[in-house]
């Protein structure tokens, strides 16, 4: 009886290990077929078939490999490319040395992927070709049609227009038997937007309309790309209100496939269609709503670009181990090797000593290179920790120099709606003031944004000549609201001949912007800030004095002697502040080889001094 029990088992158990193994193929097919239609469903079928491996296949690293290359491709759909970068990353290595081809050029195809998503181009399309020569071989057609899509992207990106529909044509070719296959809308969206880049609208919007009339179960990140593709057309062709229509599709099925890039694309293209249609308060909303994504794309990209770097320094560390192993084996070899001569003869003896010197030679060698490889895992830890202080420190400027406008802009459509302005007149001359101060904003952001975009590899200092007359006045004039909500007035008395500085223009605007807006935060009503502006043999002093509440001296000690962000004070309104401002005065003033002073009394008010050096051709 036992016997046959013991063979029930053995013929059951092989049995229930297919089926479960079915299960696990099956499960991860959906997966695959939701990914472009419910993320979350698709994260679900892969956490089963994550529980599966598990629990009957632990030790089967092609299906670990599998598991990653879905991991890396839903990280991938949703925007979020370091998680995506990490998983195709383990895929390539669990798989490299597997008889799984198809899975590994999966992956190959995943890490070229990511290095579209890094601009990277050209070592994208590198990628690429290596995962074409595979599919060749294969045979695999579906897979030739994502190799070719994704080179076509790179290549369009490239600017290389001709060449990118070629590439696209070709992986349609290699789909024409799999009509139902995703990756054919998402080839002819591709095909659109490249005739729009082209500057073809006709064709453009023809093949936008094929994706959506001759595909009715495409998915909703199509949906949202091709409805965003139509929008642009129609804002190049004036027509907003199309544009607008549009817009809000392909808005609402980005929310709902939940694409971070494709809800900044649909929300930039509501803000354009409606403020160029004259709808200048739903424009501003949107640009809100772009801004809010805009920002979590640019931290989205930092973070992707640390992980980035992240993965060529653990590249470079495995050539580290690498070059360990085999110097390794080597030196095992060459032991061996001198001990066989040995024991064959003691006339070898002399040759075993050259060959053991030799090997000490290639020690040495390997030692050096293991050396240099050391040093630059090094450099690349510091600049990755210098990317990080960098990028908080944008953050922080952007955040501080934006907040004052946008405020005064919230406060005059506050008082707006709330029907504080009565005549026509003055309604019309606040609706100037408005415009004027959201035009002002909107210079102030696209300088701080070509700025900071210039600054990603840390904040540089790059002093030229500069108009201090023509500066302060700018910045005089963009703060104006700000001065007049509270009564205020500015005194300033320029000299007859410019005044020439060598500083960074953008940094001398933070410099001025925020000692101006100190002196406003910090000043009484109906108060005065004075501007005064004079020069020396080699110098060009600025001062700043407000006739507000003025510094404790225990205040003004801290603020003196600290190169740390001070906590902030309410102003006379209740201002709020971060405590921000002065350091990145005193910080920027220093990087351009200038000196601050600060002078204060308790209700006598504040005075700023700052001393830059003059330009050496006034």
């Amino acid at each position: 009886m036992r016997f046959v029990l013991v063979w029930i088992f053995v013929l059951i158990t092989p049995l229930a290990l297919f089926a479960q193994r079915d299960t696990f193929d099956s499960l991860l097919d959906r997966s695959i077929t939701s990914r472009y239609i419910r993320l979350d469903s698709a994260w679900y079928f892969l956490n089963q078939a994550e529980k599966i491996r598990n629990e009957y296949f632990p030790k089967d690293p092609i299906l670990l490999g599998k598991l990653e290359n879905q991991s890396g491709t839903l990280y991938y759909v949703n925007g979020d490319y370091p998680s995506s970068l990490r998983h195709f990353s383990n895929a390539i290595a669990i798989l490299k040395d597997q008889n799984s081809k198809k899975d590994y050029v999966y992956a190959l195809n995943g890490r070229a992927l990511i290095y579209l998503s890094q601009h990277e181009y050209e070592n994208s399309i590198k990628v690429l070709d290596e995962c074409i020569k595979i599919n060749q071989e294969l045979q695999d057609s579906v897979g030739l049609g994502k190799n070719y899509f994704n080179k076509g992207i790179s290549e369009s990106e490239l600017g290389n227009y001709e060449e990118a529909m070629i590439s696209l044509k070709t992986g349609l070719n290699f789909l024409s038997n799999y009509p139902d296959e995703p990756l054919v809308p998402m080839i002819i969206n591709r095909q659109a937007k490249v005739y729009f880049e082209m500057g073809d609208f006709s064709k453009s919007e023809q093949t936008y309309q094929q994706v959506l009339n001759e595909y009715p179960k495409i998915s909703n990140w199509e949906l949202t790309f091709a409805y965003a593709g139509l929008a642009e057309i129609e804002c190049e062709r004036k027509n907003y209100t199309s544009a607008i229509e549009y817009g809000k599709l392909a808005l609402n099925y980005a929310e709902r496939v939940d694409a971070l890039w494709d809800k900044e694309r649909a929300s930039a293209i509501l803000s354009t269609a409606y403020e160029k249609a004259g709808a200048y308060q739903q424009a501003l909303v949107f640009s809100r709503i772009n801004k809010s994504y805009s920002d979590s794309l640019y931290n989205q990209n930092k973070n992707s670009e640390i992980s980035f770097l992240q993965l060529q320094l653990s590249d470079a560390e495995n050539e580290v181990l690498k070059q360990e192993q085999e110097s390794a084996q080597n030196e095992l070899r060459l032991n061996r090797k001198y001990l066989i001569l040995l024991l064959i003869a003691l006339a070898v003896t002399i040759s075993g000593l050259i060959l053991y010197s030799r090997l000490l030679v290639k020690k040495n060698k390997f030692a050096e290179q293991l050396k240099v490889k050391q040093e630059e895992i090094e450099a690349k830890n510091e600049k990755l920790t210098s990317i990080n202080e960098e990028k908080n420190k944008l953050f922080s400027i952007l955040s501080h120099d934006l907040k004052g406008p946008v405020t005064s802009i919230k406060q005059l459509l506050e008082l707006s709606k709330a029907g504080f302005f009565k005549g026509e007149e003055e309604r019309k001359s606040v609706q100037d003031l408005l415009t004027n101060q959201v035009n002002q904003t909107h210079q102030l952001l696209e300088e701080l944004l070509d700025w900071s975009h210039a600054q990603l590899d840390g904040i540089i200092t790059k002093p030229i000549e500069v108009n201090l007359v023509e500066t302060i006045q700018k910045q005089l004039n963009h703060l104006s609201y700000q001065a007049m909500a509270k009564s205020l007035s500015f005194k300033f008395d320029p000299p007859i001949s410019p005044v020439f500085a060598m500083a960074d223009p953008q940094q001398l605007k933070i410099i001025l912007q925020n000692c101006l807006q100190n002196a406003i935060k910090f000043s009484k009503p109906e108060g005065q800030i004075s501007i005064q502006l004079s020069e020396e043999k080699n110098n060009v002093l600025l001062s700043v004095k407000d006739q507000g509440v003025g510094i404790s001296p225990e205040k003004l000690d801290e603020i003196n002697n600290k190169m740390v962000k001070v906590q902030s004070s309410p102003g006379t309104h209740k201002e709020k502040g971060t405590g921000l401002g002065l350091l990145l005065v005193r910080e920027f003033i220093e990087k351009n080889e200038g000196s601050l002073e600060i002078k204060s009394e308790l209700d006598e008010g504040t005075e700023i001094l700052i001393s830059l050096p003059k330009s050496k051709t006034t």
